[in-house]
């Protein structure tokens, strides 16, 4: 049948069930992606250009599409490889190493959750670069528990360090974080500067670290540790050797 400008009508475009499952995959690493930048933005405010806020979305999708590929369309972020977000830097302005040196030992354990030790150690060799104004060092822990299927979350921070500019710690400490189960938790440490005797936030960006520095998913009671899909080997073509006739029939 023809419409009234004598045009066959167009038949609706439909998408196959690849792109319909890709398409949602998209969909899932955009609003993991929206879930998790607005964690991010309470460790300390964000400035990110486009590179950067692409950079975590392919991140995410990454991750989603590590997962086994018979989950095609219904993958989720913890269903993936998710240890690839620890190491990420939500600071472009700066990295880890360049303010913070001391080790902090730590392990995770499905029961008692993750525990920390902190060894003493000399000021000046845990934080190396140091703002002129400094008055106090302080790292903070952010805890941020995740709901990958409902979308929601929960999360606390918790002053670990608090250290006089120039003042060693003597004595060494342990610390614990309990895990919620069913939840991929994120751990996020914060380094950053005080200045004057009211100890105000140094912002300037050249002496914060803010570094994901563990992502823990604890299922049923029990830690998840992603196991890759074997990959099918390549078949090698076995070349003819120079001075060799192949018969081609």
């Amino acid at each position: 049948m023809k419409d009234k400008k004598g045009k066959k009508p167009t038949a609706p475009y439909s998408l196959s069930p690849n792109s319909i499952k890709a398409n949602n995959e998209f969909a899932e690493a955009n609003r993991v992606f929206s879930l998790l930048y607005k964690r991010f933005q309470q460790v300390m405010s964000l400035h990110w250009d486009p590179k950067k806020l692409n950079r975590l979305r392919r991140l995410i999708l990454e991750i989603i599409r590590t997962a086994p590929v018979e989950q095609t369309g219904n993958r989720k972020l913890w269903d993936g490889d998710f240890k690839k977000l620890e190491g990420f830097q939500l600071n472009t302005k700066n990295t880890a190493t360049n303010v913070f040196r001391a080790l902090i030992t730590t392990s995770i354990d499905p029961n008692k959750g993750l525990s920390f030790y902190i060894p003493p150690f000399k000021y000046d060799v845990a934080f190396t670069k140091t703002h002129p104004n400094t008055t106090a060092a302080e790292v903070r822990l952010f805890m941020f528990s995740f709901d990958i299927v409902n979308k929601v979350s929960s999360g606390g921070s918790i002053l670990l360090i608090n250290q006089r500019h120039g003042e060693d710690l003597e004595k060494e400490y342990t610390f614990n974080l309990p895990l919620d189960n069913n939840r991929l938790t994120l751990i996020i440490r914060k380094v950053s500067f005080k200045s004057g005797s009211d100890h105000t936030d140094i912002l300037d960006r050249q002496y914060i670290d803010a570094t994901l520095t563990h992502a823990i998913y604890l299922k049923d009671g029990q830690l998840v540790t992603f196991v890759p899909e074997p990959k099918e080997p390549l078949v090698q073509k076995i070349e003819t050797p120079v001075g060799v006739w192949e018969d081609l029939g």
